[in-house]
């Protein structure tokens, strides 16, 4: 399985117009159309599929989700991932011009696969809430 730092790597490998932010817990950088099927190649991997793709509607769950963080529309794509190591988030923005697509993910790890002790790890925000309705929990 990927890890966290492994996918970040990825996905900062794949052409791009330029990177906005690269921290712990959030990244954002913009890509060209052209690079989109290799970053969905790259979120494949890790995520393991969109969580809703381009043209779906989002599910209530989905809006409230990445409400923080601009919402989730139709032309948008989402991927989510929730396990023992990490709960990721990452959405694509396009352009108005169609040329462009903003990228980006959040980050929340869980303390107890946390491996350095957390006085040397950055801050890290709560980007998103979980749903474990939407990851098969309770």
């Amino acid at each position: 399985m990927m890890t966290y730092p492994d996918f970040v790597k990825e996905v900062l490998g794949v052409k791009h117009d330029h990177v906005r932010e690269d921290s712990p817990a959030y990244t954002e950088l913009v890509i060209p159309r052209g690079s989109l099927d290799a970053m969905l190649g790259v979120m494949d991997r890790f995520f393991g599929g969109p969580a809703k793709a381009e043209g779906q509607k989002p599910s209530p769950e989905q809006k409230h989700m990445t409400l923080r963080h601009g919402g989730i529309r139709p032309d948008q794509i989402l991927y989510v991932r929730n396990d023992a190591a990490d709960s990721a988030l990452a959405m694509f923005w396009p352009w108005s011009s169609g040329e462009l697509i903003t990228v980006k993910i959040f980050r929340d790890p869980r303390p107890e696969a946390q491996t350095e002790p957390a006085e040397t790890q950055a801050p890290v925000r709560r980007p998103f809430l979980r749903f474990p309705r939407l990851f098969g929990g309770k």
